[in-house]
């Protein structure tokens, strides 16, 4: 009998880990893909580099806060990989340079991976 109750433990708290890194992922991943649109919006608009630098470092100030736990559940290249975009992103912004949006597209869609890789669908369980 206490098998069984050690094994149900062992099973909520599986459980439980689980839903915490999709919740915690999916909803870190909305709240950067929001800043990233702001950032891009703003490029694009016209309004100035400095209005888009400030939120690109909203953005790596908030990512980088979120790594350690995430880095306890996905793959290191991919939570490194949107960093590093971002932190590009914003070089390239400040520099004024045509490329800035053309980065800020990539982390959005390298985050978009990591959200779509870590849902429990057929395609990632198979």
């Amino acid at each position: 009998m206490k098998r069984i109750w050690s094994a149900l433990v062992c099973l909520v708290l599986a459980l439980s880990l689980c839903v915490f890194e999709i919740v915690y992922t999916t909803g870190s991943a909305d709240e950067l893909g929001r800043m990233i649109e702001s950032a891009r919006e703003q490029y694009t608009a016209g309004d100035g580099a400095e209005g888009t630098v400030r939120i690109l470092d909203c953005a790596i100030d908030f990512w980088s806060g979120r790594e350690s736990v995430m880095n306890m559940f996905l793959y290191h290249d991919r939570v490194d990989d949107v960093g590093v975009k971002l932190k590009k992103a914003r070089s390239l912004a400040k520099k004024k340079s045509e490329y800035a949006e053309a980065e800020m597209i990539e982390a959005a869609e390298a985050l978009k991976n990591i959200k779509d890789s870590e849902l429990p669908e057929p395609e990632n369980i198979l």
